[in-house]
């Protein structure tokens, strides 16, 4: 798996967040306060959303995890599981972070985005004592040292924020096999929206292309070649950049799953359709 480049961050210049108690807590997938309802199922934080996309072939598992009241033993009870994660997943672990902040974002539209916005212009880090794929660890120096993909997401997430809104109030479901809750495919959600009640009319026709963008793998791929400069540390990890983090697994998950390319071409066709839908 293709990985974003470590990078080293003062602790001076950043906003960082390690106790969910402290000023950009709020950022952590641990922090409380922050439920998220799918398909009628509330999840009390989006570590637990995340932990239990690892599960969508084994819905017993997905509902002992968002049953528990503490996000670590959300976390603790998947741990024994891990083995039996879906066989892409570590081609589809971003994405899927991504699409959990999103949507924690969504249902927490005022709290959350407040708190994203409040950052200003600095790198967003997870301060980690062992986890430098998704944060950043203390150095000798006391530097913060990892590829901190967490908070590179974060701020991607927050300068669409800033810059057009509208583009983050409604959340695709991530386009792979099997994206599933209890049994049942994961919808478009929207802003302040129940997903069975969002209508296609409420996405606008200029969002057509970003529509096409997230359903479309091979032309994320294209674009990654043509991207496969990471960002600078205190901007975005931009869309080509997240998609060329986990291309090479991608690529290897649909080797091992031929009807896959099935699966895109009728995801291909679908697009098209709601292209057509917007466009009138």
């Amino acid at each position: 798996m293709a990985e974003a480049d470590p990078r080293t961050y003062r602790r001076t210049d950043v906003a960082s967040f390690r106790k969910t108690n402290e000023r950009f807590g709020g950022l952590s997938n641990m922090a409380p306060g922050f439920p998220i309802t799918i398909l009628d199922v509330r999840i009390l934080t989006a570590e637990a959303l995340y932990q239990a996309c690892r599960f969508p072939h084994l819905p017993e598992v997905q509902r002992l995890i968002i049953a528990q009241t503490s996000p670590m033993t959300a976390k603790m009870r998947a741990k024994p599981h891990r083995n039996d994660s879906r066989s892409d997943w570590d081609a589809v672990r971003v994405p899927i972070m991504k699409w959990c902040l999103r949507v924690k974002l969504l249902q927490h539209w005022d709290k959350f985005g407040e708190l994203l916005l409040e950052t200003g212009d600095r790198a967003i880090v997870e301060d980690s004592r062992k986890d430098d794929f998704w944060g950043a660890m203390p150095d000798e120096e006391g530097a913060l040292h990892g590829r901190n993909v967490l908070g590179r997401l974060l701020m991607e997430i927050r300068e669409k924020l800033r810059d057009d809104p509208e583009s983050v109030k409604w959340a695709m479901p991530v386009p792979i096999p099997n994206f599933l809750l209890l049994t049942r495919e994961i919808p478009i959600i929207g802003q302040n929206a129940q997903p069975e009640t969002l209508q296609p009319e409420t996405l606008q026709p200029e969002r057509v292309g970003e529509l096409q963008a997230l359903f479309n793998f091979t032309s994320l791929h294209e674009q990654a070649v043509e991207h496969s400069k990471l960002p600078p540390d205190n901007e975005p990890l931009s869309e080509p950049a997240l998609v060329q983090m986990s291309k090479e697994g991608v690529r290897g998950a649909a080797k091992s799953r031929p009807s896959l390319y099935l699966i895109l071409l009728g995801l291909s066709a679908a697009i098209l359709a709601l292209t057509l839908w917007l466009a009138r």
